[in-house]
């Protein structure tokens, strides 16, 4: 009979497989106090198990950095694969500004030659004009890795 507990913590971390749920069901705006109970109703559920150690909000707090670092590792890798300075294909860059009770805030997003498109952030702006646009893109931009 297989075991009944699955490992999540082992050699001093969470293992690469709990660390990934976690990372989905906080991307998935599952908020950091539910996580754990998510995952044990689901292994509970459908799998009939219990997990040997619950994660802290601290570790998940860790692991959404960790996978903030990890979405701007796989945008610049995006924007560098198919960068062909001799052609007049190229990566668009393209945004998005909200205001909502007098606070404004502006996304950036890119879309490279292969039709992909990638979020690289989610900023609040002093105020909406182009000098602030241009100053937060060039602070998105160089925040990546």
């Amino acid at each position: 009979m297989e075991d009944e507990i699955v490992t999540s913590f082992m050699d001093g971390k969470y293992t690469n497989t709990i660390r990934e749920v976690i990372m989905e069901l906080l991307s998935m705006n599952i908020s950091m106090k539910k996580v754990n109970d998510v995952i044990n109703i689901v292994l509970k559920t459908l799998a009939g198990k219990d997990m040997d150690r619950l994660s802290t909000k601290a570790a998940h707090s860790r692991l959404l950095v960790e996978a903030k670092y990890i979405a701007d590792v796989q945008v610049g890798k995006a924007m560098l694969e198919n960068a062909d300075p001799s052609s007049l294909l190229g990566n668009t860059l393209h945004g998005d500004g909200i205001s909502k009770y007098h606070r404004h805030y502006q996304d950036f997003q890119i879309t490279t030659p292969a039709g992909e498109t990638y979020s690289i952030g989610l900023l609040e702006m002093g105020k909406a004009y182009a000098g602030g646009l241009s100053m937060l893109l060039s602070y998105v931009l160089r925040k990546l890795p």
